[in-house]
């Protein structure tokens, strides 16, 4: 059997989503599970491209100014409105 590469784990990891978001609309309140998945996705892929940015630093430096900030807003602004802290509030 050969071993998995990065891609494969990308590709497992996107095929739960559909899943899970069917899951989530029928009730929207409990959908806690979703933006947890859009939190954690979006740290760690930002994390990979930090380390990738400065493994190699002359093609992936825009990288470090566009995409990773946007995907730690995502991940805050996803936390921001998560339902289980709206509904503590």
């Amino acid at each position: 059997m050969a071993p998995l590469r990065t891609d494969d784990g990308c590709i497992i990891c996107s095929l739960g989503l559909p899943g899970l978001m069917a899951r989530e609309a029928k009730n929207p309140a409990g959908a806690g599970l979703l933006f947890d998945w859009g939190i954690v996705s979006s740290i760690f892929h930002a994390l990979v491209m930090m380390v990738q940015t400065f493994m190699m630093w002359e093609h992936e430096m825009p990288h470090l100014w566009a995409d990773i900030p946007l995907l730690f807003a995502i991940a805050f602004v996803l936390w921001w409105y998560h339902p289980k802290r709206v509904s503590a509030e």
